[in-house]
């Protein structure tokens, strides 16, 4: 009787473990996901579209007819990415039981916000010249120069440690003060140079790309974004977004291997 129980608990053990390898196996099986990527408002193929297997780095690119073909498991996630349009994500219907899944991808164009342009008609020779001959100058500032006495012969010089002399006088201060102000301008060019740089590495590289890749979030994420610190001059030079995502992702490996995590 008690090997009769045994065998039926084996039996119930063995039922319920099965579904479970089938679907394992069903996600491990390697599909071949292929299709088209047409622009959302004109339907019209788009070429040369980055399409990434964010898992396995693998990539491939459309053809002249916005065609593509990558390997995959289902529960991989493909990133399409292309200049000029926003990035989209695509997982796989759980609901699909194809081997070879064909689908459409409808990549959505980027509105770039351009500044004012003031359009003016380029004048004629004759109009130039008349404009040109009849432009208002400024009026030349006046240069108040204290009155000059006759000086002694060592007024106006400053014996140097070295044995050498310096001038000094109203021309010496003036040479000072533009001196100090080329050097506040090269400070502010620089300060707003550093700026730009700034803008344009957080707009590449921030936490909402990242999120969206690795799936992080909280705390996980802030520790990523610590751990994981792309330089300024890989992000701001790289070509397209494919070359930060595959950074982002050997990122992203690195500290998973580092936390222990699967």
């Amino acid at each position: 009787m008690k090997f009769s129980i045994q065998l039926v608990l084996l039996f119930f053990g063995i039922g319920a473990f099965l579904p479970l390898l089938a679907q394992q196996s069903a996600e491990s099986k390697l599909l071949s996901l292929s299709g088209t990527v047409l622009s959302a408002d004109s339907l019209k193929p788009v070429t040369g579209v980055h399409v990434l297997n964010i898992k396995s780095r693998t990539g491939a690119t459309t053809d002249d007819k916005g065609y593509f073909s990558i390997a995959m498991h289902r529960t991989d996630t493909i990133l399409f990415s292309a200049v000029g349009y926003e990035v989209y994500h695509f997982v796989l219907d759980p609901a699909s039981k194809s081997n070879s899944p064909l689908v459409q991808i409808k990549l959505t164009p980027k509105i770039y916000e351009l500044k004012e342009v003031d359009v003016r008609a380029i004048p004629t020779e004759d109009q130039f010249k008349k404009d040109f001959l009849g432009l208002k100058l400024p009026d030349e500032p006046e240069l108040q120069l204290p009155q000059i006495k006759q000086p002694k012969l060592t007024e106006g010089v400053e014996y140097m440690p070295s044995g050498g002399v310096a001038v000094v006088g109203p021309f010496s201060a003036i040479y000072n003060k533009v001196s100090r102000e080329a050097k506040e301008k090269k400070k502010v060019q620089a300060l707003r140079v550093q700026e730009y740089k700034k803008k344009s590495y957080e707009t590449k590289f921030n936490q909402q790309l990242v999120q969206r890749l690795t799936g992080l979030k909280d705390q996980a994420l802030e520790e990523f974004m610590k751990y994981c610190k792309l330089s300024e001059a890989m992000v701001i030079q790289a070509e397209n977004e494919y070359e930060i995502v595959i950074a982002i992702n050997n990122c992203f490996k690195e500290f998973k291997e580092s936390k222990g995590m699967n």
